[in-house]
């Protein structure tokens, strides 16, 4: 990288989208380096080091391996790494030279270390992903993303910690236009009041009567260990009181947070909606657009695997970056960030975020705090900010930026956003487009009860038809059906279709498998069918929750083929030619050996292919066919009269 200042240089390392930094031992793997410690002066031993500037392979020796225990304690901070995460494991008895190989290889930088000989050697290997960044002033650094100063605090409840989470808020609350803010709202039906900052006294559930006020919502996952609900029978209990001990830490935890922000309310799905109440449950999950999307913010349990594993952890402390060493005659100075878990890993590769009901959550929240093991996130509608400054490829506004890890952020932004304008026609292509892209990232995420396969999205369809002004369709949308028919099963395993009924035959949330949609980015698809209507039985008042039957009524062209034989897999013939399809949850062997005839029903055509749904009859008397698969067939300029036919009305359910 070229120098950003001219004059005396400094070197400084920074993560490039992310940072491994791993150490093992062949007789112990698994070593981690989770930071540098010490004074800023490396010692004579660890000199050779500040050639990186300049040089590609730089090698350091030492006497022996109770050097660096010495030299660790009078603050060279590379021998302190070096004493904690390897030469302090090397067996006293062991006698022999100790050598450090470093090598840079353009913006990689790379370490092995050596010692004894023959067989009795030992190595270590680390690889670090850096960018080197070069600056004639140390007070530039923060100007350029390399966080100079930025401290770590050991307790993330502590009120230096408590500051920086309080800074990024204000600066989303005041600056960021697109952001909502902090102005009181209607309560949900049932909140906690979390009590005096002092914790003088327990925290209990309240009926809110409409009463108006700020909230904190939290996000978790319950895990398969029982936890602590509100029923019918508990009700009044919860209502005189919550002994804080009496929680799991999950839930204590959030309370604790919350009267550190000086919030007097919190929601917790298991606390504030009567869990043995099937009308209450119903009616609550309905309001998920408004309990999250109005909450001040989200409190993220993102490394919990259920409601006992916590949310404040004690954390390694640190400055950051730290500096080992310095050349006074050229003006250098060498720094090393210290290795923490970017986004990347700490947030959605996190337990939190592999569940389904959480996707919603974090979507419709305005503000999110993230906390992982190593350090905080807070993720609004524009930005990203961690405590380590460490983000990776996420620095740009969640706005401007699709997808955001598959899931656009910006389909969702409140009432005074860009698709609210009358100028939003244009645009309306782009929000079902995203609507597909935030089915794909849901459809692969675990859910405990399969009949909430709707409902755990209903919050984010809600907010989506406010823009769209279209009918939602038990997943689909009515003026997009062409595109959002043609949805196709990811992956080779065949998932049978459950026993319980929670959606119909042409919807992608009838089955348990994770979906993509291939023509969701194709722009003026052919209008090759025609909706003519949908009837769709609701098991409660929620036009986006449970259904019980749908039937959709379609008129197109429809072509009758024939299956070649169970050993040939999902083979259909049709005049003649031999077409292969994707079957939507069916082992082809066990299932279709004994059928009888199966159907292409055309939908559209793009560039290359025609697309076809696979249809089996149900009742053909009746025109009534159940979906099976999905099929693309090679358009060539011969083949124009593959979809040509007879418009026919078909019932799908």
């Amino acid at each position: 990288m070229s120098p950003l200042a001219g004059g005396s240089n400094s070197l400084y390392l920074r993560p490039h989208v992310r940072y491994i930094y791993c150490l093992q031992l062949s007789t112990n793997p698994g070593w981690t380096v989770d930071e540098l410690e010490g004074a800023t002066m490396l010692c004579k031993f660890c000199q050779p080091l500040q050639a990186l500037q300049d040089q590609k392979f730089v090698t350091c020796s030492y006497p022996d391996p109770e050097y660096f225990s010495k030299a660790a304690t009078e603050g060279c901070p590379t021998c302190s790494l070096s004493q904690k995460n390897f030469w302090g494991q090397v067996p006293r008895e062991t006698d022999g030279s100790l050598k450090a190989h470093w090598r840079r290889d353009g913006d990689m930088l790379r370490f092995s270390a050596r010692h004894g000989h023959g067989k009795s050697q030992l190595s270590a290997g680390v690889g670090l992903e850096l960018k080197l960044i070069t600056l004639n002033d140390d007070s530039l650094l923060q100007n350029n993303g390399c966080w100079a100063g930025t401290t770590l605090h050991v307790d993330p409840l502590s009120d230096a910690c408590i500051k920086v989470m309080d800074d990024w808020i204000a600066e989303c609350l005041h600056t960021h236009s697109i952001c909502p803010g902090d102005e009181e709202v209607q309560l949900p039906t049932r909140v906690i009041d979390v009590g005096p900052t002092n914790g003088s006294e327990d925290p209990r559930l309240v009926i809110s009567d409409c009463r108006h006020g700020k909230y904190i919502t939290l996000s978790h996952s319950w895990g398969k260990i029982p936890t602590i609900t509100t029923g019918k029978a508990t009700l009044q209990e919860r209502l005189n009181g919550i002994p804080l001990s009496s929680l799991p830490r999950n839930f204590s935890d959030a309370i604790l947070i919350t009267r550190k922000f000086g919030v007097q309310y919190l929601w917790i799905d298991s606390l504030c909606i009567l869990q043995d109440d099937i009308a209450d449950w119903a009616t609550e999950s309905a309001r998920m657009a408004d309990v999250y999307g109005k909450s001040y913010l989200t409190i993220a349990a993102t490394t919990s695997i259920n409601t006992g594993t916590g949310i404040l952890h004690e954390r390694r402390g640190g400055v950051m970056p730290d500096k080992i060493g310095n050349n006074p005659e050229q003006g250098e100075n060498l720094y090393v960030l210290p290795h923490i878990e970017g986004w990347q890993g700490a947030v959605e590769q996190a337990p939190l975020n592999l569940r389904a009901w959480t996707l919603q959550e974090r979507l419709l929240s305005p503000r999110v705090l993230q906390f992982s093991k190593q350090q905080i996130f807070l993720e609004c509608q524009t930005t990203v900010h961690s405590e380590s400054g460490i983000v990776g490829v996420y620095n740009a506004p969640i706005s401007n930026r699709f997808p955001y890890n598959g899931v656009p952020k910006s389909i969702l932004m409140h009432h005074d956003g860009m698709l609210k304008n009358k100028e939003a026609d244009p645009k309306l292509f782009q929000v079902y487009s995203d609507w597909y892209t935030t089915v794909r990232d849901y459809s692969k995420r675990a859910l405990t009860k399969g009949r909430d396969k709707l409902v755990a999205l209903s919050g984010c369809a809600h907010e989506i038809q406010e823009t769209l002004h279209d009918t939602y369709l038990a997943g689909l949308w009515q003026r997009d059906l062409q595109r959002g028919l043609l949805w196709l099963r990811v992956g080779r395993r065949y998932h049978p279709r459950p026993h319980t009924y929670r959606a119909p035959s042409w919807s992608w949330a009838g089955l348990d498998v994770a979906v993509r949609f291939p023509c969701g980015s194709s722009l003026d698809l052919p209008h090759e069918m025609e909706v003519i209507d949908c009837e769709i039985n609701l098991v409660h008042d929620d036009h986006f929750g449970e259904i019980s039957s749908a039937t959709l009524t379609l008129r197109g062209k429809l072509f009758r083929s024939t299956l070649l034989g169970e050993s040939l897999g999902a083979v259909l013939k049709r005049d003649g030619i031999v077409s292969e399809f994707d079957p939507d949850e069916m082992d082809i062997d066990e299932a279709f050996a004994a059928k009888g005839s199966y159907f292409f029903f055309y939908v559209t055509r793009t560039r290359n292919w025609f697309w076809y749904l696979v249809l089996e009859a149900v009742d053909a008397a009746d025109g009534v066919y159940k979906r099976v698969g999905l099929l693309q067939e090679l358009q060539m300029k011969t083949s124009s009269h593959r979809v040509e036919g007879e418009m026919t009305t078909i019932k799908m359910v």
